[in-house]
């Protein structure tokens, strides 16, 4: 049996549990409003990549890619980098999984 790879899927499921995270980690900083938009706004994401929206995936990737620069950037002055924090992994899960997604976009415009 042969699983076909579906990054469409992967990535919004990704979305919605980091929805999810960014809901219940910041339930504690009290600041309700700030987070139900956030990740709200990832759930939507989620949603529009369920529906294989390509206007999504390239907002996606330049958020991605802009948050991954952000997170190096912020790390370099203090020449602490924390590789295996949470928010490390989550980053360069999520610019993987975007990535792969790019590759399943090309290959699928190629067949085309």
């Amino acid at each position: 049996m042969k699983i076909k790879k579906d990054w469409w899927l992967a990535n919004s499921i990704f979305l919605f549990i980091s929805a999810l995270l960014i809901i219940v980690s910041g339930l504690e900083s009290g600041n309700l409003s700030k987070v139900l938009f956030s990740g709200g706004i990832e759930f939507l994401l989620g949603l529009a990549l369920l529906q294989r929206s390509q206007i999504v995936f390239w907002i996606i990737l330049i958020m991605t890619i802009y948050r991954s620069v952000e997170f190096f950037t912020n790390n370099i002055p203090n020449y602490q980098p924390n590789f295996y924090s949470f928010p490390f992994l989550i980053v360069v899960a999520k610019l993987a999984f975007i990535l792969m997604l790019w590759q399943q976009i090309r290959k699928e415009e190629k067949k085309k």
